[in-house]
């Protein structure tokens, strides 16, 4: 169709690509789509000044019902709501991995370094600073401290908290529900979904299991997607600066 929407959402995308391995192109192609919906739907569009201009009821339907829906299949999004296990016992921490890239903002830290930290400091005969400085012996214990304190469903009285889990501890807690019966090779579907990036691993491992935790992209499967203040206004200085109003 021969038709020019001008979208003013684009803080809404480039947010959303922040969590992909590529964003510049996971931008591009976000636009493209949108931009095609727009044109599908363009009676949503709203009129300003004989121009169209995407609608509020246009991006909202569109991350509903297009970009996040379409992000997971739904048996991958019905294993990872089945894990992160909001509101109950066993529900993961979620760790937020992302570093912005400010030029004031150098030194920003990695989460995962204070679950470290805070191993190394309940060890009274290890002298290591971080784990890379540990001996194999060491690192070896270290792991088995650091799933003592920070594994999923934790029954030690040093446990603190659902962070990092392995394959076998999803078995064990999860194995009789439905999400987990509904996949065939529970392996290759976290292999997808670290490829994904709703799940990553850290450098380390519990003999020869992977240990993974959640990422922050999981938030955008707990929280459906809404429309914020900031973005209307960013949507609104973005008309001004194009002249669709004044």
């Amino acid at each position: 169709m021969d038709l020019t929407i001008i979208n003013p959402y684009g803080s809404v995308f480039k947010r959303f690509a922040l969590h992909g391995d590529v964003p510049k192109r996971e931008l591009k192609q976000s636009l493209e789509l949108f931009d095609s919906y727009c044109r599908l739907t363009y009676f949503d569009c709203d009129e300003i000044n004989g121009y169209l201009v995407a609608s509020e009821k246009q991006i909202n339907e569109y991350m509903k019902e297009v970009a996040l829906e379409n992000a997971l299949i739904p048996y991958e999004s019905d294993f990872l709501k089945m894990i992160m296990a909001k509101g109950k016992s066993t529900e993961l921490t979620i760790i937020n991995t992302a570093i912005e890239n400010e030029s004031d903002n150098e030194n920003t830290n990695n989460p995962l370094d204070n679950y470290y930290d805070n191993v190394l400091e309940s060890f009274d005969d290890v002298d290591a600073d971080t784990f890379a400085d540990l001996k194999d012996y060491e690192e070896k214990q270290a792991i088995k401290r650091l799933l003592k304190m920070y594994k999923l469903g934790g029954t030690s009285s040093d446990h603190e908290e659902n962070v990092f889990f392995r394959i076998s501890d999803i078995r064990r807690h999860y194995s009789k529900y439905k999400a987990y019966k509904n996949i065939d090779n529970v392996q290759s579907l976290i292999h997808r979904l670290v490829k994904k990036g709703y799940i990553d691993s850290i450098e380390y491992q519990d003999g020869k299991q992977s240990i993974y935790y959640l990422t922050e992209q999981c938030n955008d499967i707990a929280i459906p997607f809404e429309l914020t203040d900031e973005d209307r206004e960013l949507a609104e200085d973005f008309l001004k600066k194009v002249g669709v109003v004044k």
